[in-house]
């Protein structure tokens, strides 16, 4: 599932949770998107050598994002 679906759900399987249980989980699921962006860089070669030659970390992340990586 996407980062955006997974914020989408939490606005219909969590309606009548608490607020604080919506930010734990929005929280939770932004941590585990960075964790999993972070480990991309870290573990693929290929991203490591983009830094390397100028492209910024905000283009990485679109590059992420369009490979349409989903976190579990």
């Amino acid at each position: 599932m996407t980062i955006k679906k997974m914020f989408e759900n939490i606005l219909f399987v969590y309606e009548i949770s608490t607020k604080e249980i919506k930010l734990n989980r929005c929280e939770q699921i932004a941590d585990d998107y960075a964790i999993k962006f972070v480990e991309w860089i870290r573990n693929d070669q290929l991203n490591t050598q983009f830094l390397y030659k100028g492209i910024s970390v905000k283009e990485l992340l679109e590059i992420f994002k369009k490979e349409n990586y989903e976190i579990k």
